[in-house]
Formats: structure tokens, sequence, C-alpha cells
């Protein structure tokens, strides 16, 4: 038997196809049961998740806001404080999590980030009145990971806001916090097996290494020092320029260890390239960005031709930028769901209208502008940029044109 053993895979979404668990409640006793609300959330959670397969998002966002609902009666309902409320509130975490992704970015989609963050903090506390056995371990653990995690999402999602939902001298201690915990978790549960590795938990790293794949001790301890990396590289961005440099060398060391344990992580590869780019490190973060490149899913490589484009663009390959963007752009167009960031679409185009002026071809720098003005009528700095494109190629009237729409624009702001 081997550390493993505690943690093999729990199938969390069993289904239940009981009449009381997928029909209408008629019984009263039926309305006071906590544990049948619980199973209706599961198979509604599941429900969605199927219907996303199937691309059919309205759908799923319809039955997973059922599920929501049919979570908090649990949780209303729910007498004892035990590994059942821990379990809603990580699933109803979850729930919040995927319509999040599923909507637009905006005010919807941050709410239903804040809820699910709201629901692991919640998970979390409970362990201070829950004793934990084998199976709430499990629960703790991955609630442990996806509170750390949220915050990926919620820095995306709350844009400038982040700063002001973060404060920042508390950030460090009160996000690394879950990352570590996990991985203390993980290394007592190895040091269990392994006798030599009680003298010290440091050797339980070793044995970690050793577990037989698939190992989801392995995989989470992957998963936490990936988002220790992320964090470190999150404090180190909202540092002035120049400052903050413990957080880059803590965050390239958390990327680069995930990677001795698993090369294939493409997480790790294109965290690591992000803040080397930070850093002004630009080959070093090509050459993690290509190596991502051969692992990463058709979803992931949008994010990653996106990245490596606006980095060939800094070293004035400007015609490998334009491939790599373009590249983006076309994943973006194949797999919508792969970016769902408008301002990334913009960025994309515009540096591609930059390398295009840089190469000379004004018109098709031209072409590219008309496009987006076409998809954004109401964005007078592209009239600007068409404007004085058009003046380089002798269209002076053309030029004129924009030139007042620009200020027409300018002067309804």
């Amino acid at each position: 038997m081997d550390a493993n053993y505690l943690f093999q895979k729990i199938d969390y979404l069993e289904p239940d196809n009981s009449e009381e668990s997928i029909g209408d409640l008629t019984e009263e006793n039926d309305k006071k049961n906590s544990n049948l609300f619980f199973q209706r959330g599961i198979n509604n959670f599941k429900k969605g998740l199927i219907n996303m397969q199937k691309g059919l998002d309205k759908e799923s966002i319809e039955i997973f806001k059922k599920s929501i609902s049919e979570f908090t009666v649990a949780i209303e309902l729910q007498a004892n404080i035990n590994l059942q409320l821990m379990k809603l509130y990580l699933f109803r975490g979850m729930v919040h999590e995927k319509i999040a992704d599923l909507v637009e970015k905006g005010e919807l989609s941050s709410t239903h980030l804040m809820n699910a963050f709201s629901d692991y903090v919640a998970g979390v506390d409970l362990v201070e009145d829950t004793p934990l056995d084998a199976k709430s371990t499990k629960i703790y653990l991955e609630i442990l990971l996806v509170r750390g995690e949220i915050i990926f999402k919620l820095a995306n999602y709350l844009d400038e806001d982040f700063e002001d939902f973060m404060d920042f001298d508390k950030f460090y201690e009160s996000n690394f916090v879950f990352f570590n915990e996990a991985m203390e978790i993980i290394k007592r549960t190895v040091a269990r097996f392994y006798p030599i590795s009680r003298k010290t938990l440091e050797l339980s790293e070793k044995y970690i290494r050793a577990l037989k794949k698939p190992s989801e001790l392995r995989e989470n301890y992957i998963r936490a020092l990936i988002g220790k990396g992320y964090l470190n590289a999150l404090c180190y961005e909202m540092q002035e320029e120049g400052k903050g440099k413990i957080f880059y060398f803590n965050s390239v060391e958390n990327y680069t260890k995930a990677l001795s344990f698993d090369k294939s992580q493409f997480k790790a590869h294109y965290g690591r390239a992000r803040v080397n780019h930070h850093a002004h490190d630009y080959y070093a973060a090509i050459e993690d960005i290509t190596n991502g490149i051969k692992l990463s899913s058709s979803n992931d490589k949008g994010e990653a031709y996106f990245l490596r484009g606006l980095i060939k663009n800094k070293i004035n390959d400007f015609s490998g930028s334009n491939r790599d963007l373009k590249s983006s752009l076309k994943i973006v167009s194949d797999h919508p769901k792969s970016n769902k960031s408008l301002f990334d679409y913009v960025e994309a185009n515009q540096c591609i209208v930059e390398n295009m002026k840089k190469l000379k071809n004004f018109k098709g720098a031209i072409g590219i502008l008309t496009t987006l003005i076409k998809k954004f009528p109401e964005y007078n700095p592209f009239y600007k940029q068409r404007s004085e494109l058009r003046k380089l190629i002798k269209d002076n009237k053309g030029s004129k044109e924009d030139l007042k729409k620009f200020h027409e624009l300018e002067d309804k702001e």
C-alpha cells in the first residue's frame, strides 16, 4: 500500500436517479432533507457539465443556477458542522466558478467569482470545527487549492480593481498559506507510508516524486507549486518597476520545481514565461512559451501564441510577432472559449498594426484598422491611427475624413 491509497480518485458527482432527486418535491419531509437537496445540486451540477461539453452554454448556466439554489437550501438545512457541509461550500463555489467561465467578462462574472471566493473561505474555516479523516482531508485539500487558485481568476477579471480588493501588505501571507498548507498535508500523508521520512518532512518530497502515475497526490503537489509561482509573479507585477526581485526569483524557483516533477506542465512553462517577460528576460520567456506550445491544448495555444507575439515585437522580430498574433487570433476564432478578453483581441490587432508599420506594410495596417473600426465604430483612436497611415500613402482625402471622425467622437466623450 502506498500514500495514493488514501487519495484514490473519488467520483464526487455520483448520480442519483431517484424520483426525489430528479423530480418535484411533494413530501414535506423531503423539503427539509439537506442530503436530498445536496444530491439534487450534484445532479444539476453534472447535467450542467455535460451541457458545457456539448457547447450548450446558455442551458448550462440555467442548470448551474438551479444547482446553486439547491446547494444553498442544503446549507441552510444542514444542522451539523461536518464533512457534508464542507462539500456543500466546495461544490457551490465550483458551480459559481463555472458560471463565471461561461458568461462574458464583466460585473456578473466578477460577482460569481466573489461568491466562489466566499464559499471556499467558508469551507476552509469549517476545518477548525471538523475532525479530519481520510475523506475529509481530501475535501479539505481540494478546498485549499481552489481557494488559492481563485486568486488567479480574480486578478484577471477585476483588472484595476484587484489591487483595491487585495491589501498588498496582507496579500502574501493571506494567500500563500493555502498552498503551503496543501503541500504540508501531502507531505504528512506520504510520511505515514515511508517511516524514514518521519524524521523530516523535507524527505517526503523525494517520495512524492516517486509516486506511481497517475497520482492525485503528486498532481496536487505540482498544482500547489504552480500556484505559489503565480502568486509570487502577481506580487512581483504589483511592485514598481525594478522592485520586488525576491518575488521574481521565488516565482521562477516554484515554476522550475514544478517542471522538475513533470516537464509536460503547460501552466508552469507559461507562468515562468510570463514572469520572465515582466522581468524583460525576453529570450528565456520565448523559450518557455515555445516548449509550452508543444504541450498545450488548443485553448491554451491561443494564450501562448498571443504572449509570444507580444514578446517578439519587443525584440524587433516583427514578422515573427505577426505570425504568432495571427495564429492566436485564429485559435480564438476557432475556439471562442480559449480567450474571452476583448482587450486581448484589440491588443493583438493593434500590435499587428504596429508590426506592419515597422515593415512598411501601410496598406496591410490600414486593412486591419478598417476591420477593427467595423467591429468597434465608436472607438476613436482607430480613426486617428488610420488617418496617419492614409497620409503616408498619400490618401489625403481619406486621412482628413478619419481625422474628422476622430474629433467628432472625441467631442462626444
